[in-house]
């Protein structure tokens, strides 16, 4: 990445927006609302990266079945959760060594990438008693993250900090101190009740499977906003574990 930095460099300001360094400067100078590698920051990180999971995951889908398949993990939005983590914790994790070589830089992101993978994969069957990918060949680490696909992670590491990240601080810059406050706090708060709903929608969905009728008023309320059909199709690879084996399906 240092190559990327230092051609836009020479090539002058109509690069600033790849160079880092430059962007915090300019970040600090009018006193920005999103500085440097801020926890504001990093929620807008989580959002397109979350984003850009599901398009990613979307197309790869359609070019390779000719069909278009929900990759979202909210009930109320299209992002993925994992891609959102795994973005924010790659972010974290490679702006310290954006100075470093692209080899060490691609290494590092196919370990924190697999890593990620593993740990949304280990959370979800816990929390929920379910599966949404599970990988099956020799490459394969519990079924839960592929060393095959780690190339992948470090592809995206590299595109993350090399454009994805610089580009969106640059972008950010675009927006008014107060402006980017208030629009970051009802995102969030937007955000926060989204993971909320699915949380409970999940956990309803799950209880549906074994037949548990509802007892409280809130049950009954998502049994009619997120029916089985509803949570079926936006969740087309989620399995409950207690009820089916995880070798039925790959990731």
């Amino acid at each position: 990445m240092k190559r990327v930095f230092r051609k836009s460099e020479a090539n002058g300001p109509k690069r600033w927006y790849l160079n880092i360094d430059a962007i915090e400067e300019r970040e600090r100078l009018r006193e920005h609302f999103a500085p440097g590698l801020c926890s504001c920051k990093l929620f807008w990180v989580f959002l397109l990266t979350s984003a850009f999971g599901v398009f990613s995951e979307t197309l790869f889908w359609y070019l390779r079945t000719g069909q278009i398949e929900s990759r979202s993990t909210f009930v109320w939005a299209p992002l993925n959760m994992v891609y959102g983590v795994g973005g924010v914790i790659m972010t974290v994790i490679l702006y310290r060594v954006r100075k470093r070589s692209v080899p060490l830089i691609f290494l590092i992101g196919m370990f924190v990438g697999c890593f990620v993978e593993f740990a949304c994969s280990y959370i979800q069957e816990r929390v929920f008693s379910s599966v949404s990918w599970h990988y099956s060949d020799l490459m394969d680490i519990q079924g839960r993250t592929n060393l095959k696909y780690a190339f992948f992670w470090g592809v995206l590491s590299l595109f993350l900090l090399g454009f994805m990240y610089p580009v969106l601080s640059a972008s950010l810059l675009k927006i008014p101190r107060n402006t980017g406050r208030i629009l970051t706090v009802i995102l969030l708060v937007y955000i926060s009740i989204n993971i909320g709903v699915t949380f409970f929608a999940v956990r309803r969905w799950a209880e549906r499977k074994k037949d548990t009728q509802p007892v409280f008023t809130i049950s009954r309320v998502l049994d009619q906003w997120f029916p089985d059909d509803f949570m079926e199709q936006l969740f087309p690879n989620l399995r409950f574990v207690s009820t089916e084996d995880k070798s039925h399906f790959s990731g």
